[in-house]
């Protein structure tokens, strides 16, 4: 009988050990799981600057949100892929394009 016993322990060890190892191969992160709900939803973001609830977002509606109207209004016009003034959820949830670096050497030579 103790033997019996001593061998369901060492099979539940074994089976412990490698569920922990297959969690960990596999990524499974609770820590990071919880930064990514820390995030915020786009929609639920895109549902509140739609204050007529229209289904889209105007550029007064998107300024309104923001410090900087100048600044708005350029991310806005940047986002409005189709040019129709105003966003849908899709244009505003778009991961916004990263800027080209400069290349400074290929800056023209200064003629004297």
């Amino acid at each position: 009988m103790h033997d019996q016993t001593s061998n369901m322990k060492k099979s539940l060890f074994l089976s412990t050990l490698i569920v922990a190892t297959s969690l960990a191969l596999l990524g499974a992160n609770p820590v990071r799981a919880q930064d990514g709900a820390k995030k915020k939803d786009p929609a639920k973001k895109y549902e509140k600057l739609d204050t007529d609830k229209n289904g889209s977002v105007s550029l007064d509606e998107f300024k309104a949100s923001k410090k900087d109207p100048a600044k708005a209004e350029s991310v806005f016009n940047a986002k409005d892929t189709n040019k129709d003034g105003a966003l849908s959820l899709e244009e505003f949830s778009a991961k916004k394009p990263k800027s080209p670096k400069k290349d400074k050497s290929a800056a023209p030579a200064k003629s004297e």
